[in-house]
């Protein structure tokens, strides 16, 4: 038999459902403007069926339903759209670190602007110009000093100014991989928490979202994926390796590597080993710490040690008042402790390679020069496992037609004929990390070029080159002491400044030729205070082709670095904005599924309310009919 109460319950229950439905909306109405908040519905389900088949149930027709209850309080999630997110976030969080910094960067080379290295280079040379006009005058002289020290504080200050930029970015990745720490701890309490929820049978739809919320921003700084297959069980990768796996939490740790300056590397605090982060902030901020920083300080230190050389080694054949000659204008700090070139690399205290930034031959050629010998020169393989790069040239080949060849050939060498008609090999940066910048690799000719002709080498052939892999290379040289320069020590730019035999001392620059007495060829007196031959050898340097490969002048040198800034940071504009407006629309599509929309909540109000309704009716029905079994029939 039916109970009489069963209209009450199924009354009830329907209450109860409608209450439970509009207290979901009320929820999704306050958390309206809630970051990270994805809207709940209630789900519902009737109730089992009255007399389910059997031998005792009641000849009746048909099943009558009981009502209905809440099934479940869901979460409105495209998981599918998570994933979208959760990857282009890794590139997004790349991009904008790199615009950033990149900007940064371009703003410390103030190009164009009209106080920087460009502008005090052009005063320099001209500077030199005016002691050329008048050489015996002390007021140029002093002049000169004065845009020199200028120039070398701008070379310092540019400089300091990226190296701080490179440690403000070390901190900004450690301060990163502290966060990811504490993103990956919370991660792993949450879990913990919504483990114990849906033990019991909830759907902790709050805690899910704080989650989410969570590995948006972790997916900004690393290239993450998760795992929701095992439904115990919430896993967060990094590649192959488990960040996060249910209440646990691998460290990352910020590692100072010795190797790299002391700047920190993200690794494994358990096995100690490098992480692949992939795209992210903090790969974004590293790769802008290691190697765009570190690219500009290259070509800053490479240009403000060309200008040094290229200076010097005009400097130091000419004569100053007081008569004296073979003096630096610029100071020259070597790798290398000996006059040799001769360091230790492997540290392990013997010498066992050569350092030489530039080698010039000791005769003197034209562009026109006729070579009249045929042979291969050999420069060596420009990375570890590479070919050799080789320059062939003819008989009737110029001078001017191999130095083309070799400044094409990315032997990482520039080839030019100096001031006094002299050729010369250059060393550029590397691109090797392995090798040392600025250091010529190998020199070798099969003919007659580098050894008769232009004075380099001392002989031909395999077994006569200059080898920067032995400590003694020098020997294999014709080329005298005077004409070879050393590789610099590191970060020229930072301790560029004038020589102690023309700083404060304006009567010390060597601004005469001088004539030779001897007869040997080379100038041994000074020819008289007039003389402004070196002077103008120094002020032409300024358009000489010497500086790379590409046949750069200084300031063409200088324009290139700036507009390889100015290309980095477009770059980084341009994929920003895609990775942006894509990321962007993935958001706009998960706000519309998973945001709430107040149209749709209150129409959803206004149904429950009418259901709420109607179940009081029920409830109250109900009650009028057994009121009138109960009071109304036993009379």
């Amino acid at each position: 038999m039916i109970s009489s109460f069963l209209g009450l319950e199924m009354g009830k229950g329907a209450l109860q459902t409608s209450q439970k439905g509009l207290q979901t909306v009320g929820h999704n109405l306050n958390n309206l403007n809630t970051e990270g908040f994805s809207r709940q519905r209630v789900t519902q389900k009737t109730m089992p069926a009255l007399f389910p088949p059997g031998i005792n149930k009641p000849t009746i027709p048909g099943q009558l339903g009981t009502g209905v209850t809440v099934e479940e309080v869901i979460r409105i999630r495209d998981v599918y759209l998570d994933d979208r997110i959760i990857f282009e976030n890794g590139g997004l969080g790349f991009w904008k670190q790199k615009k950033t910094m990149l900007h940064q960067m371009e703003m410390l080379l103030n190009e164009p602007g009209t106080s920087n290295i460009r502008t005090d280079l052009e005063e320099f040379w001209e500077a030199w110009q005016t002691v050329a006009e008048m050489p015996a005058d002390d007021a140029g002289r002093i002049h000169l000093l004065e845009r020199a020290k200028t120039l070398n504080q701008s070379f310092k200050a540019q400089y300091q100014a990226l190296k701080d930029m490179q440690v403000q970015t070390n901190v900004l990745v450690e301060q990163k991989i502290t966060r990811l720490n504490n993103i990956t701890e919370t991660l792993a309490e949450l879990n913990k928490q919504i483990q114990k929820q849906e033990l019991l049978g909830d759907n902790p739809n709050d805690l899910y979202d704080k989650r989410d919320k969570l590995i948006d921003e972790l997916s900004k700084f690393a290239d993450i994926r998760l795992e929701r297959d095992n439904p115990k069980e919430f896993i967060v990768y990094i590649g192959a390796e488990k960040l996060v796996q249910g209440e646990h939490a691998a460290r990352v740790q910020a590692f100072s590597d010795p190797e790299n300056h002391g700047f920190v590397t993200a690794r494994w605090q358990q096995t100690g080993e490098n992480i692949n982060l992939g795209p992210g902030e903090i790969s974004g901020l590293v790769e802008v710490r290691d190697k765009d920083i570190d690219t500009m300080l290259t070509r800053l230190n490479g240009l403000s040690f060309g200008i040094a050389d290229a200076v010097n080694s005009v400097h130091r054949d000419g004569f100053s008042l007081d008569g004296t000659t073979d003096n630096n204008f610029f100071k020259e700090i070597a790798l290398a402790k000996n006059a040799e070139g001769s360091i230790d690399l492997n540290e392990d205290g013997t010498l066992d390679s050569t350092a030489l930034f530039r080698i010039t031959g000791s005769e003197k050629l034209t562009n026109d020069t006729v070579l009249a010998a045929n042979g291969v020169l050999n420069f060596g393989p420009n990375r570890p496992g590479g070919r050799d790069i080789t320059v062939t040239y003819s008989a009737t080949d110029t001078v001017e037609k191999v130095i083309e060849r070799i400044n094409r050939s990315n032997a990482e060498v520039t080839a030019y004929l100096d001031f006094a008609g002299r050729l010369s090999f250059k060393a550029q940066e590397s691109s090797d990390k392995n090798h040392i910048n600025f250091a010529l690799r190998h020199i070798e000719d099969s003919g007659d070029f580098l050894t008769g002709i232009a004075g380099v080498l001392a002989n031909s052939g395999q077994d006569a080159a200059f080898d920067w892999q032995s400590p003694d290379a020098i020997t294999m040289l014709r080329t005298p002491r005077n004409l070879i320069s050393l590789t610099p020590e590191e970060n020229a730019a930072g301790w560029m400044a004038l020589d102690d035999s023309v700083n404060n001392r304006p009567e010390g620059i060597a601004a005469a030729q001088g004539f030779d007495t001897i007869g040997d060829g080379n100038p041994d007196q000074l020819t008289g205070f007039n003389d402004n031959r070196n002077a103008l050898a120094v002020a032409n340097l300024r358009y000489q082709t010497i500086m790379t490969g590409n046949a750069e002048t200084f300031a063409d040198y200088f324009q290139q670095t700036v507009s390889l800034s100015g290309t980095l940071s477009e770059q980084a504009i341009r994929s920003h904005e895609k990775t942006d407006a894509l990321t962007a629309s993935l958001l706009g599509l998960r706000s519309k599924v998973s945001g709430v929309n107040v149209d749709e909540e209150m129409t959803k109000m206004i149904t429950l309310q009418h259901a709420y309704n109607a179940a009081a009716r029920l409830v109250s029905t109900t009650d009028r009919l057994l009121d009138i079994i109960i009071n109304r029939m036993g009379a």
